[in-house]
């Protein structure tokens, strides 16, 4: 890690006793800065500063980020602060065990510029990689951030999705999403500037078990292909899955049925499957986009 373009001065970082914040303090410490790390250790660790403790230029203060007086008092002779800090408590009501991680970055002040070289999160022996760069500019912050994952349950996306986060989405996959297999998956984020923020999603899919609409059977055995690209306003600009399933009615047997992208380039949206799919008594279900057979 690098941390560049600074004079050596009066450091306040909030945090600091966190994963990434003890990273900043070590860097800060080395160039002969004062540092004063800001932390209640409630998501902190103290091994991650504990070799700070008798340094004479590094100050810990057992603090609330919500209590003005706190931040008073740590502010004091202040000269630059890395504000850092988190309140996991207001996401998750129970601490996230995660199996690994590791962060390599670089980082100037003058003009402030963070280059993520890689993280790599490992979490039930799954792998997460990110890298990315956070810049700042005349014009504003200016964020790219790139990841990939080998492979990951539904059951594991529930738990590490906070319930404040998206609740409708999450509710859905809670009550609809029954099992998969979710692998090979990429996404990426872009915000800031001259950029419009757009998020990417991609990520190949198998064993799937969903109901998928309410007027439809549901699908048993999905597999398929799934790109999601979404801009700022939260209009899909392309959600063209390929997948297949087979739907078994409570009667009858089971319909095998194939949805693939729309050659109008529009989101299959439930409604939309459902019309794709639905046909007059006694015709075969077909349409564009979509196709079933016995």
């Amino acid at each position: 890690m690098l941390i560049g373009g600074i004079a050596a001065c009066n450091v306040l970082v909030t945090g600091g006793a966190g994963f990434i914040g003890s990273h900043v303090v070590d860097r800060l410490v080395e160039m002969g800065n004062d540092v004063t790390v800001f932390d209640n250790l409630s998501s902190g660790r103290m091994e991650f500063i504990e070799h700070h403790l008798d340094n004479p230029k590094f100050t810990l203060i057992d603090g609330d980020l919500l209590k003005t007086s706190d931040i008073d008092a740590a502010c004091k002779d202040i000269d630059l602060v890395f504000h850092i800090a988190a309140n996991p408590d207001a996401l998750y009501p129970e601490p996230v065990n995660l199996e690994r991680a590791e962060m390599d970055f670089r980082l100037r002040l003058d003009p402030f510029s963070l280059h993520i070289g890689q993280v790599s999160i490992t979490d039930q022996e799954k792998v997460l990689h990110l890298d990315g760069t956070l810049d700042a500019g005349a014009g504003g912050w200016a964020l790219a951030l790139n990841g990939e994952m080998d492979a990951i349950s539904p059951e594991r996306v529930v738990a590490l999705w906070p319930q404040r986060i998206k609740p409708r989405t999450r509710n859905w996959i809670v009550e609809n999403l029954h099992s998969a297999s979710v692998h090979d998956i990429r996404l990426a984020y872009r915000t800031g500037m001259d950029v419009r923020q757009t998020v990417f999603l991609e990520f190949e899919f198998d064993e799937a078990e969903v109901t998928y609409a309410r007027e439809l059977p549901g699908l048993h055995g999905g597999a398929g292909h799934a790109p999601r690209h979404r801009r700022r306003n939260g209009r899909a600009l392309r959600a063209r899955p390929d997948a297949q399933g087979a739907a078994r009615p409570p009667r009858g047997g089971a319909t095998r049925v194939r949805v693939q992208p729309a050659r109008d380039g529009a989101a299959v949206t439930p409604s939309r499957l459902f019309r794709m799919t639905r046909a007059p008594a006694g015709r075969p279900r077909t349409g564009r986009g979509a196709g079933a057979r016995p």
